[in-house]
């Protein structure tokens, strides 16, 4: 459904309908972790400057911060009342933005 890559190219991120995030490793071509925690399919992911933490928007109305290094759930962000179906982060990974079918 999505994807979004590391700024150095080593790193990759995707979402999917299997309610799934991967972080990729790009160089070796492998799968580094998996994220599981969304109820929902996820839309949208995005992955801060240094790849240490993701975030992931989805049809079950929550963001979720991802650590990426293990694949964990850091929090979860709730608020919208539709689908969330984009996201994308800062450089720092400190601020997120969100875009959903509830307009707000």
């Amino acid at each position: 459904m999505s994807c979004a890559i590391s700024v150095d190219g080593d790193a990759g991120f995707s979402a999917s309908s299997d309610r799934t995030l991967i972080v990729w490793d790009l160089t070796a071509s492998a799968e580094r972790s998996r994220g599981h925690g969304h109820v929902g399919e996820v839309r949208g992911c995005a992955v801060n400057a240094s790849c240490v933490t993701g975030l992931s928007a989805s049809d079950d109305q929550t963001l979720i911060v991802w650590d990426l290094e293990n694949g964990a759930e850091r929090h979860r962000l709730c608020g919208h009342d539709s689908w969330v179906f984009g996201c994308a982060t800062s450089v720092d990974g400190r601020t997120g933005l969100s875009a959903s079918w509830d307009k707000r």
